[in-house]
């Protein structure tokens, strides 16, 4: 029997585990049909086709939604993108580069009312023009990358939120232009920015 066989496999492992059994695992099934191959679908082709077909044999009893209705049958197991009332809400959200896996693009701060919030809390900077170039325009690039990937926010507003004491003059000078600058580059894309009341 092939459960004897397995466990005599076994046991010679553990009375000898170096030993090479590979002309033991030769003599198990080894194409689908044979008799004791395991009946998995070994593809997605295969495992598409089977649901496919139990979905066309089986009737459903249970309103769709619920366990064992005809709609869990025909799911394929894969998440799709989040849809934008799943992000809303969300804090310190990481953007991954869905082409490039390892790459991060970025992480949005706050999705909030829609608007995809980068929050600072700085009110000066000792070199503001290089502050600005990294934290405003470099930052405000990654967002428009980031917001390709999340569904429901591809046109999402891109927002600056000041949360730090009252900002230096020139500060606050600085960022702003370079905001009217980037709205002017980018007319498509709404950009709002907050300061502390």
């Amino acid at each position: 029997m092939a459960t004897e066989r397995v466990n005599d496999q076994v046991e010679e492992d553990i009375d000898d585990p170096g030993a090479d059994h590979a002309a033991d695992r030769t003599a198990l099934p080894d194409r689908p049909g044979t008799p004791g191959y395991p009946s998995r679908a070994e593809s997605r082709e295969g495992a598409d086709t089977a649901n496919a077909t139990s979905a066309e044999l089986w009737e459903p009893s249970a309103p769709e939604g619920q366990l064992g209705s005809q709609k869990d049958l025909s799911e394929k197991g894969e998440s799709e993108p989040s849809a934008p009332s799943d992000l809303e809400g969300r804090r310190d959200y990481v953007v991954d580069d869905p082409t490039r896996p390892g790459r991060q693009i970025t992480d949005i701060d706050r999705i909030e009312d829609g608007t995809l919030w980068e929050e600072k809390s700085a009110s000066s900077a000792v070199d503001i023009d290089k502050w600005v170039s990294k934290h405003i325009d470099k930052k405000f690039d990654a967002y428009l990358e980031a917001r390709r990937h999340l569904k429901g926010y591809e046109n999402a507003p891109v927002g600056f939120s000041f949360s730090g004491p009252s900002a230096d003059p020139e500060f606050r000078s600085a960022v702003e232009n370079a905001i009217e600058e980037l709205r002017k580059s980018h007319p498509d894309v709404t950009i709002r920015l907050e300061w502390p009341q």
